[in-house]
């Protein structure tokens, strides 16, 4: 091997310098660029992503406890560097002259919130204002609910436990609401101080603790590493806190996963192509080196090892490339977060780099294998375009560097998967196609003019490289059709979700009687008859006759449920925006008795089709037997509960309503004429959750965006380096045609009916391919409606026509360029 250093070194030194190698150099590096930039991309996408949702948690991250918090939790955070504060949450009495109301409190410090503002405004209803910290000493936010329900305005004291506080602002949101906001109890924000001055926390005393933290990531990875679960206690982060936008970020890393593995099948068709024609060009070098006693095993040692040296020059330029397209991208959509540093891209670029040896030696060392053991008399002159082939082991090579590949993608294996199986399936269906294809045209070439006579004549002559050409066009256009139709249902999934139209206010405990002055009122202010649903408060007591309690589940969520009060409702039909997922919502003319349940809660407490439900309801009981069970989605923001039942189940028991409608835009001035016209109404605003989701929503779709223009603008590159496999044979060809006398504009308008055909089958029948995969990978993986576009077909068949045509034409004017005996001297 030593003695093959040296010759290797020279013989990589002239290819490079001859320009032989810009294909598989072209290729290789991107191939590693791919990997490595779409890695970057992707990290510093989810650091944006969880930036962007620590302002929905206050802060990096937060530990959850039912106790006090240990001071070990706090040496912990300081060891790590991270700034904190607590936030204690209770339920208590808030009174103001001789009316009480019950309310959910919370204490902060003037620190709160590290990460994202608290949203207050002067008065109800008025302009929201955005600040980073909490009420001072002596005063407390309250929201508009507190003050509607007391009666009371800005600037009234009212009586918390030992002590009375000034309501100074109206509070509108804080940043870690999450879940809560749509809970009954209305939320005032006070100081740690004035807590303690309050005196409400007593031994026995049943409250939540937070400890909020936030610092550089390195400080945060510590924290997490070092910390130790306990009963109590939960660890939660940007992408757990809110559940609105959890599914949004599992979906969203799925894609840059798939996006990811694309751009590697782009990068691999591209190697796998530009190999072939190296290894070809390589026959004559090594009929020369056996001629002078090189054996075959140190002829594909020399070969193997100049195919490294190669992978190292293309490490390097393709992680330059990958460098320099992750700090474009991110100085384009995510300045605000500092790119990534050298040290932190290291791994990244090695693992590309490994990335991009075995992608070139697994595809190009069976080639050379095949010339290195060929006899000597049938290399020399035979770097001519028949010599294209397909042979066993390049195959078996193909699909090991493939397998090899996987365990760069093993967080989403399942999509890798999918996503490997349906390519596969569609190059060996264009292979095929291409064979069938160019049988049908060498048949039908009489019948068409003298230019696609040519055209096509071309096609059937190199059949087995237009074979290889129509695979790899067509496995880049349907990689590239995949993940835009992917990103596409994705998004259009996201809007549907929370369209423009979505509510924005809820108004609960509507009286009976006041139903049809409600209606009129909000239709007096244009605005469309939102629906009224009837709302009772029950408490769940029996499942199966079996009484239950808190005290009968283990887990938190399933706890708070049966300690608390349901939102019951009842309905004749079942609501559009749910759906079914066991058991048959009832008829119309059903009888009491029966009761539909979601499915999130029905998994929480245990309960299944034809259990025996038992609510308290003020002072009744009420008996059904489940019927159904109804998937709900709750972050559409629409009017939905846990439990529904039949008409006559519950309508004769006390009742108020529920409806929600949009008055964004600020639409919202006759919510205080609202409220003084209906004071038994309360006002629900979830406008400012819905503008926290929206802006992290919209953030993942231009995420999406751009790594769909980096794969986009991959499978442009690919593209010409398949075309441009075929300049040599095509010049030789061309120069021929000179010689026999065809004209410039006849030779070029043949070629171009060659490229048009060979762009359009790969262009319809890789589409059609994406489209297979797609549903699959919509299905399985993303659990999203799947709509194929019918013209997709159409559209890639002419895209594919187009750009390989366009690129064909800068192919055959610069062949025409050599004179024509110097060209086929240079190739004889």
């Amino acid at each position: 091997m030593s003695n093959l250093t040296p010759i290797a070194f020279r013989l990589l030194r002239n290819d490079l310098l001859s320009g032989r190698l810009l294909l598989i150099v072209i290729a290789t590096s991107l191939a590693v660029a791919a990997t490595g930039a779409v890695r970057l991309f992707t990290h510093h996408i989810e650091l944006t992503l969880v930036s962007e949702s620590s302002a929905l948690l206050a802060g990096d991250l937060a530990v959850n406890s039912t106790r006090p918090l240990a001071q070990e939790l706090y040496a912990n955070a300081a060891a790590a560097k991270l700034e904190t504060t607590q936030v204690i949450g209770l339920r208590t009495v808030v009174a103001y002259e001789d009316r009480i109301q019950m309310a959910e409190l919370r204490a902060v410090s003037e620190s709160y919130p590290l990460r994202g503002s608290v949203r207050i405004s002067d008065a109800p209803f008025a302009v929201a204002q955005d600040v980073v910290h909490g009420p001072s000493r002596g005063q407390v936010w309250a929201d508009g609910r507190m003050l509607q329900l007391l009666d009371v305005e800005v600037g009234d004291s009212i009586t918390i436990g030992k002590t009375e506080l000034v309501i100074e602002k109206v509070l509108l949101l804080e940043p870690d609401r999450g879940g809560d906001a749509f809970s009954i109890a209305p939320r005032i924000l006070v100081t740690h101080f004035d807590l303690e001055q309050a005196g409400l926390l007593l031994p026995g005393t049943r409250a939540s603790y937070r400890l909020l933290m936030a610092g550089p990531r390195d400080a945060l990875a510590k924290f997490k590493a070092g910390f130790v679960p306990a009963p109590g206690l939960k660890l939660i982060d940007p992408s757990t806190a809110r559940p609105e936008i959890r599914d949004a970020f599992q979906q969203a890393e799925r894609y840059l996963s798939l996006v990811a593995f694309a751009c590697v099948l782009l990068a691999v068709t591209g190697v796998a192509t530009a190999g072939l024609n190296y290894a070809n060009h390589h026959r004559n070098t090594a009929a020369i080196l056996k001629t002078i006693g090189l054996a075959s095993r140190p002829l594909l040692a020399l070969f193997a090892l100049e195919l490294v040296l190669l992978a190292a020059c293309a490490a390097l330029l393709g992680n330059a490339l990958a460098w320099s397209v992750y700090r474009i991208l991110i100085a384009q959509l995510t300045a605000a977060i500092p790119p990534i540093s050298l040290i932190e891209g290291l791994v990244p670029a090695l693992e590309a780099g490994s990335l991009g040896l075995i992608v070139l030696l697994g595809f190009c060392l069976p080639q050379f294998a095949a010339v290195a053991e060929a006899p000597v008399n049938q290399k020399i002159g035979a770097s001519r375009a028949n010599s294209f082939g397909f042979s066993a082991l390049p195959v078996a090579a193909a699909l090991l560097v493939l397998l090899l590949l996987l365990p760069w993608h093993l967080e989403h294996r399942e999509t890798i998967l999918i996503v490997l199986a349906g390519m596969l399936g569609t190059a060996i269906t264009l292979a095929l196609a291409a064979r069938l294809t160019i049988a049908v045209m060498n048949s039908a070439r009489g019948q068409v003019s003298l230019n696609w006579r040519m055209g096509l004549a071309n096609i059937s002559r190199n059949a087995g490289l237009s074979v290889l050409q129509i695979t790899a066009i067509g496995l880049g256009i349907g990689v590239v059709c995949l993940i835009a139709a992917v990103r596409g249902d994705l998004i259009t999934q996201w809007r549907d979700r929370l369209p423009p139209s979505a509510a924005d206010h809820f108004l609960i405990n509507i009286d009976p009687k006041d139903v049809d002055q409600m209606r009129t009122f909000l239709a007096d202010h244009q605005l469309s008859d939102p629906g009224f649903y009837p709302m009772i408060r029950g408490r769940l007591v029996g499942i199966n006759d079996r009484s239950v309690g808190p005290d009968d589940y283990e887990q938190p969520r399933a706890r708070r449920l049966v300690n608390r009060e349901f939102n019951l409702s009842w309905a004749a039909l079942a609501k559009p925006h749910n759906r079914i997922t066991a058991g048959q919502w009832w008829s119309e003319d059903a009888a009491a008795g029966q009761f539909s349940v979601e499915t999130g809660i029905a998994e929480t407490l245990g309960i299944a089709i034809g259990d025996r439900l038992s609510f308290n309801v003020a002072s009744d009981q009420v008996s059904g037997v489940v019927t159904n069970l109804r998937e709900v989605n709750w972050d559409d923001f629409k009017v939905n509960f846990f439990v529904e039942a039949t008409p006559p189940t519950l309508r004769e028991l006390p009742t108020t309503y529920i409806t929600a409608f949009k008055a964004g835009n600020g639409n919202n001035d006759f919510l205080p004429d609202l409220v003084s016209r209906f004071p038994s109404v309360t006002v629900i605003d979830v406008s400012a959750i819905m503008l926290q989701v929206r802006s992290v929503m919209d953030r993942v779709a231009s995420a999406l965006l751009w790594v769909f223009l980096f794969a986009l603008g991959a499978s442009a590159i690919i593209l010409v380096t398949v075309v441009q496999t075929t300049q040599k044979t095509r010049t030789v060809e061309i120069a021929l045609l000179k010689a026999l006398g065809a004209t410039k504009d006849r030779v070029v308008i043949a070629t171009l009916c060659e490229f048009a055909t060979l762009g359009a089958i790969a262009g319809a029948i890789g589409s059609l391919g994406a489209i297979a995969t797609g549903w699959w990978v919509a299905a399985q993986v993303f659990s999203i409606p799947y709509t194929p576009n019918v013209w997709l077909p159409i559209i890639a068949s002419a895209a594919g026509a187009l750009g390989v045509t366009g690129i064909g034409l800068g192919v055959v004017r610069s062949s025409f360029t050599p004179p024509v005996m110097a060209t086929i001297r240079a190739n004889d």
